[in-house]
C-alpha cells in the first residue's frame, strides 16, 4: 500500500513541479512530467523489489529473507499476494480522483436541481 501511495504522491508532485518549469508548450510539459513520473514509479515499484533480493543490501539494512529457489507455495502466500494487491491498487488508484470529482459534480447538480424545484413551488 505504501508503494501505491508513494506513486500517487510522485504523480501529484511532478504535475505541480511541471507548472514551475518554463516549457514552450503544454505538450513539452506533459512529456517531461510523463518521463519523470515513469522513472520514479519504475524505481519505486520495480527496482526496489529487485534490490531487496541482493545479499549485500540485506546485510546493509539488517533484514534477511529466506532464499527461495523457485516460486513455491510459500512465495505465493507472501510475495504473490503482495504483488497481486500492488497491481490491483495500481490499476484503480489513478482513477479515484476522477470518481471523487464526478460524484462531487453530481452532488452539486442535484443540489441545484432541488433548489430550482423548490423555487417553482
Amino acid at each position: 500500500v505504501i508503494v501505491v501511495v508513494m506513486n500517487t504522491f510522485f504523480t501529484l508532485l511532478m504535475d505541480r513541479a511541471g507548472h514551475f518549469e518554463r516549457h514552450q508548450s503544454l505538450n513539452q510539459m506533459e512529456t517531461s512530467n510523463m518521463v519523470r513520473v515513469f522513472m520514479l514509479k519504475f524505481v519505486n515499484s520495480g527496482c526496489l523489489v529487485l534490490l531487496y533480493g541482493q545479499k549485500w543490501l540485506q546485510k546493509l539494512v539488517g533484514i534477511y529473507f529466506e532464499e527461495a529457489s523457485d516460486f513455491n507455495v510459500d512465495w505465493y502466500s507472501t510475495g504473490g499476494s503482495s504483488l497481486i494487491i500492488f497491481m490491483f491498487l495500481n490499476v484503480f488508484a489513478p482513477h479515484v480522483g476522477s470518481f471523487v470529482a464526478y460524484y462531487r459534480h453530481r452532488a452539486k447538480i442535484r443540489k441545484l436541481e432541488s433548489s430550482l424545484t423548490k423555487d417553482k413551488e
